[in-house]
């Protein structure tokens, strides 16, 4: 359940912030999330210090608040499964994805 996912998970706990970040989507028959897309090294740097900019306050506050939603851009890069979002430089095949993020 990624909505329940705390910020303080996502950005305090080495185990989860050192193994990256994904986009998770929704099932709508099922109702089960399941990876979308796992983040490349740039994607989650940025989203990191997006992270520490924006939750910059303790960690017992971080502990509270639950289900981070994020948009991406980039390249979806299809060779893995599932796909990795990379960061790019041109616009050529550049999506937009919203979704919760987990690490």
């Amino acid at each position: 359940h990624p909505e329940q996912h705390t910020i303080h998970c996502l950005i305090d706990v080495p185990r989860c912030y050192e193994s990256g970040y994904a986009i998770v989507e929704q099932d709508p028959d099922t109702g089960i999330y399941d990876i979308a897309y796992v983040l490349d090294d740039y994607e989650n740097e940025q989203l990191r210090q997006i992270l520490n900019t924006t939750w910059e306050f303790d960690a017992t506050v971080r502990s509270g608040v639950q289900g981070f939603v994020h948009s991406v851009v980039g390249i979806p890069d299809g060779s893995t499964d599932p796909p990795s979002l990379q960061s790019y430089d041109v616009a050529l095949g550049v999506q937009v994805v919203t979704g919760y993020v987990v690490d």
